[in-house]
């Protein structure tokens, strides 16, 4: 344990954790607001980038993919980077390279150098993601300052759209939104250091990395177990060993593709396939990143009460039938309230997978699993949007529905093959075993021979159910 205390001990109530850990939480909810801002932002200044480098939609689209790799290495290395700088330390270096980035990135320099700053600034990003997912982990509530965190996400993406609109509706360069990225930055270095002055984040012993009293297995089903005895392994080793680490993480890569394909390309959808003015579909865009906002808020509740996987699933349904209603519809009032109702649905998504990862996982792995699965998803966050960029370059701006809409699928069949059962589902199966029991005992039962084992297997058998 380190110098500073830590803020949760055994002898202190949940409230009385949350209060000592106020300010770390608010640091949380701060990096979800500013990794908000700097996506919703991209997407209304893509077109002026594309002005003052005089390239085309296909190259325009490579500043996506460059970030994609910035995220897809910090994903591999961010394991290794918590155990050499600790935990603190990996949020610092993403902290002090995100301004260090924005810095360059406001000067304009020539496009081969705005490419590899945005590699850099895909990998500083992760680092924030992955540090403010982890950290509810060793707090009460966890599942609901995840729901909070990434509602700040969603109320960063919606500010940064109407701060690039009223910019550019204002005839200034979009040098100044990195300016405003870059000081909202520097605010966040601040903030960090002041939340984690007295607080130490928690961390694993040696006992925990070499895992020499339990191993994490996976049964036939993928479910996660632990079983003894254990083979010593690195903590990373066992997390990408798992196939539940792969499909949630293959799922958020897809789903934050979708999320940032609408939130990048939406604006140019509506500007150019449905002509619309520029600083009102700047509020329509934000309007969408508002609906995931409150689907964050709103839904995190609802969606444990009914069960996770199947209420993702329904969201996936609903997110696929806005998608279309958006190909189909021709007048703006309907895509603004398609984007909203599908910002809604995909909003508890991310922190939902990643709640479950906390309830799923051993805690000794969470810090590795999530920010890995974090840092991977977000991956999503440029690749995707490139490979949209050039379908558009060669179809048109017409073609990314169906390319959203082939997303949304696959995401919803990649959720389906998610090896959890969730407490809301063990539930229903109980109860409707107990419904067919009934039906089936007989109406004036003998009495049947007790043996050795009749009763014990029965009772057991309830129990694992």
């Amino acid at each position: 344990m380190s110098d500073p205390e830590v803020a949760q001990t055994v002898e202190l109530t949940p409230r009385q954790v949350l209060k000592k850990n106020a300010l770390p939480i608010i640091e949380c909810f701060y990096i979800g607001f500013l990794l908000g801002v700097n996506d919703g932002n991209f997407g209304i200044i893509l077109p002026r980038l594309k002005e003052y480098y005089n390239i085309s939609d296909s190259l325009v689209s490579i500043l996506f993919i460059c970030q994609a790799v910035g995220y897809f290495l910090s994903a591999f290395l961010n394991g290794w980077l918590v155990k050499k700088l600790k935990a603190l330390g990996a949020l610092y270096l993403g902290s002090v390279t995100t301004v260090i980035v924005y810095v360059l990135l406001l000067i304009g320099l020539p496009f081969p150098a705005m490419c590899c700053f945005m590699a850099l600034l895909g990998g500083a990003l992760a680092l924030l993601d992955a540090g403010c997912n982890v950290y509810p982990s060793f707090l009460p509530y966890a599942t609901t300052i995840l729901n909070f965190i990434h509602a700040f996400y969603g109320l960063g993406a919606l500010v940064g759209p109407l701060i690039a609109s009223s910019l550019l509706a204002s005839n200034l360069s979009w040098k100044v939104s990195y300016m405003i990225l870059c000081g909202l930055a520097v605010f966040n270095c601040i903030l960090l250091w002041v939340s984690f002055r007295k607080v130490a984040i928690p961390e694993h012993n040696e006992e925990d990395e070499d895992v020499a009293e339990e191993a994490t297995v996976e049964n036939g089903s993928g479910i996660v177990e632990e079983k003894q005895p254990a083979k010593k392994r690195g903590l990373f080793t066992q997390v990408v060993r798992l196939k539940y680490t792969w499909i949630v993480a293959i799922f958020l890569l897809f789903y934050v593709g979708i999320e940032t394909t609408i939130g990048g390309w939406g604006y140019t959808f509506l500007t150019v396939a449905r002509n619309g003015d520029a600083v009102q579909m700047g509020r329509v865009m934000s309007g969408y990143w508002a609906g995931l906002t409150v689907g964050r808020v709103i839904l995190g509740h609802i969606t444990g009460m009914f069960g996770e996987k199947r209420m993702i699933t329904l969201y996936c349904i609903v997110t696929c039938g806005m998608t279309i209603l958006i190909w189909k519809a021709t007048s703006i009032g309907a895509d603004a309230a398609g984007l909203v109702i599908a910002g809604f649905f995909l909003g508890p998504m991310f922190p939902t997978a990643i709640a479950i990862t906390h309830q799923t996982l051993p805690k000794y792995l969470h810090a590795t699993a999530i920010g890995f699965i974090a840092a991977f998803g977000q991956g999503g966050v440029a690749f995707f949007p490139f490979i949209n960029g050039q379908i558009i370059d060669k179809a048109g701006i017409g073609a990314m529905m169906p390319y959203t809409l082939g997303l949304s699928l696959a995401a919803t069949i990649i959720w389906i093959m998610l090896p959890v059962k969730t407490p809301s589902y063990d539930i229903i199966i109980n109860a409707w075993k107990k419904i067919v029991k009934s039906e089936d005992k007989p109406v004036n039962p003998q009495p049947e021979e007790i043996t050795e084992t009749s009763v014990p297997v029965n009772e057991e058998k309830s129990t694992n159910n």
